[in-house]
């Protein structure tokens, strides 16, 4: 939870890092939220948010949600670009530690939770392993 502070005239959010995972992971909707709604509720009575401001704020957020969409479609129609082609990709061997090129085709792809996976010889690999994409032989 962030911490809120007041002065005169301005209000300083402080995040406190350590209830996320990953401090420098990017605002996401429900941050973005909570950060409005604490804004609107601690704002000065005599002082109200301008609503340009307000509206002018949730439009950039509805913006970028929807760029991150389309982002995701993209990726995942790339994916299918893929199919029936011969891919390198990376694969790490997690006993050993090591990471080796793989080649084969690419014969099926799944796509769950905004990540695309290519079936290669018999296994499933995330598109962002592959390294070079070439047609079949």
């Amino acid at each position: 939870m962030s911490t809120i502070s007041t002065t005169s005239n301005a209000m300083i959010i402080s995040p406190n890092y350590s209830d996320y995972e990953n401090p420098n992971a990017s605002l996401g909707e429900d941050e973005f939220l909570e950060l409005l709604i604490t804004q609107l509720q601690n704002q000065d009575p005599l002082e109200p948010m301008d609503t340009k401001e307000m509206t002018s704020q949730l439009t950039e957020f509805s913006t970028l949600e929807q760029m991150e969409m389309m982002n995701s479609n993209l990726s995942s129609m790339n994916s299918f670009s893929t199919l029936g082609k011969d891919v390198t990709y990376l694969l790490k061997d997690t006993s050993t530690g090591l990471t080796t090129e793989e080649t084969g085709t690419v014969e099926s792809i799944k796509v769950s939770d905004g990540t695309s996976y290519l079936e290669v010889n018999d296994s499933f690999i995330e598109l962002g392993d592959v390294i070079q994409i070439s047609e079949a032989e």
